[in-house]
């Protein structure tokens, strides 16, 4: 099904307008700023369906309003006070569509306005719906039952899953009931709610037949041995239950293992190169660690010995030339000139010749002695530097000893660095060859480590609930026989037996494919949510998974292992949304257009983009239309253009006139 037009006569802001929607299942998009009257297009289609304007800001608060004229009215009253003032106005909206058997059909619902006598506008009794029907070429039908017609082409309870406005979207899974909307969603889309009545109905059956059997034995045997066989086929029945839903959550496991060995390649194999990639890396992280506190060692020992080592050149250099020296006698050896001091005090030399105070004589003999005294001095200081020299010699041989084995194995580390550098590089060629990329790997490889726990827990789970089972049929058997021959003594009640036990049978089995399609149907409608949720997000690396549990909890998983549903921002939480809507289109009967007022609006221009593809993706034929403000729509514009499936339609507001009306 697709609407091909919508027609809007005094209603709102609309005077008299026809938007025509794309000439094929595709994408429409409606195009207009805020207050140019898109919402109340929305608003226009669901009062058209289904009597009612399901986005206002207050919907009951609205209708409380509007009972006491309080409230501003449907029809567009303010250009039109003179024609109120002359006789009725008819507020009507058409909407035009072609049915999934390709006949076109119009949905036409009026609602006559005039002044009351306080000359306020009210509404002149309930709303007029018809719908018109194609039979021919030309020809149209009036439909004799226009709402059970709509009814079942497009429900009501479905509508909130069809048509969203998302900037009044608010948490959209966490509104205290969210398990049972969400259930309620996809047994209403998918029908399911059929088997629902059925399995009521034939409990009342097989509870007038038990009250039939039980009434003549009251408190006797048979009836005792029915409520162990009730009792018995309950447990069954939750075990059988539960049994299938582990079951098909294994083969989704394994669906879910399958994709995530296909994105990551061969498991084993990536595992052990990304492995060996990360042992390699850490093992040169710990090299560098140990070289720089070789580096550091090896400097501190420096600094302390440098002084020393440069000393010593120069030294040993000083003693050589003073050993050489002293053997060609340019050094004196130390003497006591005691004797010549001697002679001075006498005043007399060993020759007889006075050395009586100024004269030429004394006066050379004092500088004689006076020479003796300073080449004395200085040959002693002279040999004297021997000891600092032999200290700073080992100093230097000390120091050559204490860094040889630093310099030593700081090679073979360094040797040691070069080859696992060779083997990271031969490791990042093989990963290379495999395809994996090892952040995103590691997020894949937890996924699936999960998978592998939850498959190994279901598989160790579900042999002991079948072997529970078994047990419990064996009992169920038991307890059978003994009805069976208590029957046999009870030949009036035969009859209402049999048809109790086919009573039984019929349940269980409605039981069993009740139990075994929802479970499908809700494992379908969870992994089409994750496809569309994980397009449309722009954290591929935060969110690794939406799902919908076995209670029908809708979860958004993190990489780092934990919930983060109720913790969405608003354009994420409408991502979430958008996928849920969508995802129901999988298993949907109903072939309905989706409508969207202001999807975008909350989301980046990035992930306009994004969700943009996403919605292209995932149409499957079905018809799109979109209400969007012009930035919006500009950020994806050339996204919906270059898919060739759209058509659009401006819309401006006149302040002037008080209407809208259609620009392009």
């Amino acid at each position: 099904m697709r609407f091909t037009s919508v027609r809007l006569q005094n209603y709102r802001q609309y005077r008299d307008v026809t938007l025509t929607f794309g000439a094929s299942s595709g994408v429409s998009v409606i195009v207009g700023k805020t207050g140019s009257g898109k919402t109340n297009l929305l608003n226009a289609l669901t009062w058209c369906l289904y009597d009612e304007e399901a986005f206002g800001a207050a919907e009951e608060a609205t209708r409380a309003s509007r009972k006491s004229n309080k409230g501003m009215p449907l029809a567009n009253i303010g250009p039109l006070g003179e024609q109120l003032q002359q006789g009725p106005l008819e507020c009507v909206v058409e909407l035009g569509l072609v049915d999934d058997d390709g006949r076109k059909a119009v949905i036409r619902r009026e609602a006559a306005y005039v002044v009351n006598a306080e000359g306020v506008p009210e509404r002149q009794g309930g709303s007029q719906l018809s719908v018109l029907r194609q039979n021919g070429a030309s020809g149209y039908d009036r439909v004799e039952d226009p709402d059970h017609w709509i009814s079942r082409r497009l429900p009501k309870h479905i509508r909130p899953y069809y048509m969203l406005n998302t900037e009044r979207l608010n948490q959209f899974f966490h509104q205290g009931a969210e398990s049972k909307r969400v259930r309620q969603a996809i047994l209403e889309i998918a029908k399911i709610n059929t088997l629902d009545r059925m399995k009521t109905r034939l409990r009342q059956v097989r509870d007038e037949l038990l009250s039939a059997v039980g009434r003549s034995d009251k408190g006797g045997l048979l009836e005792g041995l029915e409520n162990e066989r009730v009792e018995l086929d309950h447990r069954i029945e939750v075990l059988s239950s539960q049994i299938d839903s582990k079951t098909l959550n294994l083969e989704s496991l394994e669906r879910q293992m399958d994709a995530l060995n296909d994105r990551m390649g061969d498991v084993d194999k990536a595992s052990k190169a990304i492995a060996d990639y990360n042992g390699v890396r850490e093992r040169l992280q710990r090299l560098d660690e140990e070289l720089e506190e070789l580096d550091e060692r090896m400097y501190s020992r420096l600094v302390t010995s440098a002084p020393a080592v440069l000393c010593y050149g120069a030294v040993s250099d000083l003693v050589l030339k003073v050993d050489e020296a002293w053997k060609a006698g340019r050094i004196p050896a130390p003497i006591h000139p005691d004797f010549v001091q001697e002679l001075l005090n006498s005043h007399l030399c060993v020759c007889g010749r006075g050395l009586e105070a100024d004269t030429i004589a004394r006066e050379q003999v004092e500088d004689l002695l006076e020479r003796h005294r300073e080449a004395s001095q200085l040959g002693a200081f002279l040999q004297a530097q021997r000891g600092p020299a032999a200290v700073l010699r080992r100093r230097a041989v000390d120091l050559e000893t204490d860094l040889e084995p630093i310099r030593l194995d700081i090679r073979d580390k360094e040797t040691q660095r070069d080859g696992l550098r060779k083997r990271l590089e031969v490791l990042e060629q093989e990963l290379n060859a495999l395809g994996v990329e090892d952040d995103l790997f590691q997020v894949l490889k937890a996924q699936w480590d999960a998978a592998v726990r939850q498959r190994d827990a279901l598989t160790a789970e579900i042999p002991r609930l079948e072997s529970k089972r078994e047990s419990l049929q064996e009992d169920l058997g038991k307890v059978r026989k003994n009805i069976e021959r208590e029957m046999k003594r009870r030949s009036d009640q035969q009859e209402h037996y049999k048809l109790l036990e086919f009573a039984e049978q019929c349940l269980a089995a409605v039981d069993h494919a009740h139990s075994e399609l929802i479970t499908e149907t809700r494992l379908e409608v969870s992994s089409a949510l994750n496809d569309s949720f994980l397009r449309m997000i722009w954290k591929d690396q935060t969110y690794v998974a939406a799902s919908i549990d076995q209670d029908y909890g809708v979860g958004v998983e993190m990489a780092k292992g934990y919930d983060a549903a109720a913790d969405l921002s608003g354009g994420e939480d409408v991502c979430l949304a958008l996928s849920f809507s969508q995802a129901l289109g999988r298993v949907s009967d109903f072939d309905v257009p989706l409508v969207f007022d202001s999807p975008l609006v909350k989301v980046d221009d990035e992930v306009k983009v994004l969700v943009a593809q996403t919605m292209l993706k995932n149409l499957n034929g079905r018809q799109l239309i979109l209400l969007m403000k012009p930035d919006e729509f500009g950020a994806v514009e050339s996204t919906f253009v270059e898919s060739g499936v759209s058509s659009v339609v401006r819309i401006e507001f006149d302040e002037a006139a008080q209407s809208t009306t259609v620009v392009i």
